[in-house]
């Protein structure tokens, strides 16, 4: 079986990061400077999940040079569901199509709920440090989802997160 997955949206985070790759903007702080940048000079919106969501190619590539300018202290991120799940958890979410033919780096998993993004990972009471997930850890991110929708469920449903970097031509 070979699981897909599927961006659901963008992010500006700082870089760069010396931690584990995370959905959650608590734990891996976003870029807001840039963010901003994005969202007022580009007019780049913003989908239901908080992430960006450009609308054409054009707009895509107009947020990759305003990142670029300031790679410095700033990354473009993808945020990637399972494309199976995608429709049962967030049915009126449109996923961005422009970034499909972009060169991404996969930085790892993360196991995160679908209504803010919060990183089951980072939100241990009691401060146990969890390794990074790579990417192809699929299967025990999925089994450390379900954990975590039996520990949390105030936040469920908790799924599966892949994180990639834009990387630079």
């Amino acid at each position: 079986m070979k699981l897909e997955f599927v961006c659901v949206g963008l992010d500006i985070r700082t870089w760069p990061y010396e931690g584990r790759p995370s959905t959650d903007a608590t734990e891996w702080e976003q870029q807001e400077e840039v963010y901003e940048i994005a969202k007022s000079d580009l007019g780049v919106r913003e989908n239901s999940l908080q992430l960006l969501h450009p609308q054409s190619r054009a707009e895509f590539l107009g947020l990759v040079e305003v990142v670029q300018s300031h790679s410095d202290h700033a990354t473009l991120v993808s945020v990637d569901l399972l494309k199976s799940t995608v429709p049962f958890l967030i049915p009126a979410l449109p996923l961005p199509t422009v970034t499909q033919d972009a060169s991404w780096q996969a930085l790892g998993l993360d196991i995160c709920d679908v209504n803010g993004l919060f990183s089951f990972l980072a939100m241990d009471e009691e401060g146990r440090k969890f390794p990074p997930l790579q990417s192809g850890d699929v299967c025990d991110a999925l089994a450390i989802a379900e954990v975590a929708n039996l520990r949390v469920p105030p936040h469920r449903p908790f799924v599966v997160a892949r994180i990639q970097r834009y990387v630079y031509r």
